[in-house]
């Protein structure tokens, strides 16, 4: 039965209802004359939801990963700062070792 047909055969009900005083959509609704539509209406809405929550969900996995990342670099920062302190360290104690060891000759 396609929708037409259905609504065509539904059109005494609508007379009836309207003639009683209670609006057609009101009864179509609570009665669910449209299960169909209306639960695939549901469907969509849950899934609406979900895709809501999934979506909220990865901006705050986003806006961690932004802090882990920017406190990573902070401290690559730190140790690149570090290791080019000990290679000037390093260097400095080469360059004593080898004063040394000329006087030493």
């Amino acid at each position: 039965m396609t929708m037409k047909s259905t609504l065509k055969a539904l059109r005494p009900l609508a007379i009836l209802l309207a003639a009683s005083g209670i609006p057609a959509h009101a009864t179509a609704q609570s009665l669910e004359l449209f299960p169909s539509v209306s639960e695939r209406q549901r469907q969509q809405e849950r899934e609406i939801a979900k895709l809501k929550q999934d979506i909220s969900s990865l901006r705050q996995d986003r806006d961690t990963l932004s802090s882990t990342l920017m406190n990573t670099w902070e401290v690559v920062m730190a140790l690149e700062a570090d290791i080019k302190k000990l290679k000037q360290r390093d260097n400095t104690i080469d360059m004593r070792v080898h004063e040394l060891e000329m006087k030493a000759r």
